[in-house]
């Protein structure tokens, strides 16, 4: 009897190890080694983390204004998709401002700008990576041109997210869809395309923002 109890004891002891397990282990320990192979394969400095996603989007903004040609987009596209394969089922849930914020050791703002630089390359890589490619000269300058960012910057890296989502916000993706149509000789789907990038980024925050072809 004694015997049949220690059994039951060590398989109930087993068993309550093996359920706690997934909810023991963060699936998003995989964020930092996924940056660091992203980083890696861009070039960048492996040493930025989701702390430092201002100078990661920094670089990545540069590799894009420098980009020679369609090859040098394929590359930074290539660098994403093994990102998403690596985090695979919870890339969703890992790249979330909040579960970035909730790693610790950085600010809501720049959990926010790495979300927002993930879901833009998400945009940019698959739906809109024709008229990124095709348009990417005058695209180029604007991104270089444009004071749209600069005068929106203040709002949306504040930490308070209540000046996030504002009436300026839509206001902003009117001025940078005005712009790359202007950069891009009156080319709508440039336009759609500038405004695109930045409203999905924002998305999960400001589920109002609009995006038209027509404007």
């Amino acid at each position: 009897i004694a015997h049949r109890m220690r059994a039951a004891l060590l398989l109930a002891a087993l068993a309550a190890v093996a359920a706690a397990m997934p909810h023991d282990v963060n699936p998003c320990v995989l964020l930092k080694s996924a940056l660091i192979q992203f980083e890696g394969d861009i070039g960048a400095s492996t040493d930025l983390d989701y702390t430092s996603a201002d100078l990661l989007q920094t670089y990545v903004n540069k590799m894009i204004q420098n980009a020679k040609g369609t090859a040098d987009l394929v590359k930074l596209c290539d660098a994403r998709q093994t990102f998403y394969n690596t985090m695979g089922k919870n890339y969703e849930s890992c790249i979330d401002r909040y579960t970035i914020f909730g790693l610790g050791d950085g600010t809501i703002g720049n959990a926010r700008v790495l979300e927002h630089l993930f879901r833009q390359l998400q945009f940019m890589c698959s739906a809109g990576f024709d008229i990124w490619a095709d348009n990417r000269d005058c695209i180029t300058v604007t991104d270089k041109a444009s004071t749209c960012y600069a005068s929106f910057d203040g709002f949306v890296h504040q930490n308070e997210p209540v000046n996030l989502c504002g009436s300026n916000t839509q206001d902003y993706l009117n001025c940078v869809q005005a712009d790359y149509k202007k950069f891009c000789a009156g080319n709508h789907m440039a336009g759609w395309f500038g405004c695109e990038r930045e409203r999905v980024g924002w998305s999960k925050d400001c589920v109002t923002l609009v995006c038209d072809v027509v404007n």
